[in-house]
């Protein structure tokens, strides 16, 4: 089952365009090296770590993956072979995030670490970019896992919520902050490397269980619907 989902993920145009966008951020990140600053080394990597990597690359990786895990079979009618398998549906919810997450958390990783260590060469960094990716590759893959299975147009909708919500709405204030997975991921970061950033709002423990809080509701409620969901 992992193999079929791995399968269907990891095409060539997804991997070539993802491998294009790693090089673009870290070719960004070492023009940014390269700059004259004021700020603190470590504080201009652990924001562009969170900004360019953990609010942006990570969450549309997420996106168009774990869309894509249920969504490409719903959309060839072929989930219905795994749907009538006497297997439980929580196995086959967590089997897909498996899937998501092995290609979604290496990408993203690499290129955090990349690009981040151009900018300042601190093993902080590389602790707060393990950590920060695990957590936003777990809980995004499981919120776009649903998106994928419940919606027709996943990637609009995504998009929709990436960009308004998280990208602009959230931003507005601490409390809308507490909304958005961005926020608790950039949190992580300033905690492992010290960095000053605005959207640090919370403390390490709360900026990891909130969000995997988030992503194991999403997964719960994917496994309800395909329990009791029909396949045409």
């Amino acid at each position: 089952l992992y193999s079929l989902f791995r399968r269907n993920l990891t095409t060539r145009a997804r991997l070539a365009s993802f491998a294009l966008a790693t090089v673009a951020v870290v070719g960004v990140a070492w023009v940014v090296g390269q700059g004259d600053r004021s700020d603190p080394p470590i504080d201009v990597a652990s924001t562009f770590l969170a900004e360019a990597v953990l609010s942006l690359y990570l969450p549309i990786a997420a996106l168009v993956f774990g869309a894509s895990a249920f969504g490409d079979l719903i959309e060839d009618r072929t989930l219905v072979y795994i749907w009538l398998r006497p297997i439980r549906r929580v196995v086959i919810v967590l089997t897909a995030l498996l899937a998501v997450v092995s290609v979604v958390a290496p990408l993203a990783w690499v290129t955090g670490i990349g690009a981040s260590l151009l900018i300042d060469s601190s093993t902080d960094l590389i602790l707060a970019a393990t950590a920060a990716t695990v957590v936003g590759a777990i809980s995004y893959s499981s919120l776009f896992l649903l998106l994928g299975y419940i919606s027709k147009r996943p990637l609009l909708w995504g998009l929709v919520y990436l960009i308004l919500w998280e990208g602009f709405i959230a931003r507005a204030s601490k409390g809308l902050n507490a909304t958005s997975i961005s926020g608790y991921l950039h949190s992580i970061v300033a905690e492992f490397t010290g960095a000053d950033m605005g959207r640090a709002d919370f403390a390490l423990a709360t900026s990891i269980i909130v969000p995997l809080a988030i992503g194991a509701a999403a997964l719960a409620v994917l496994t309800w619907r395909l329990s009791r969901g029909s396949i045409d």
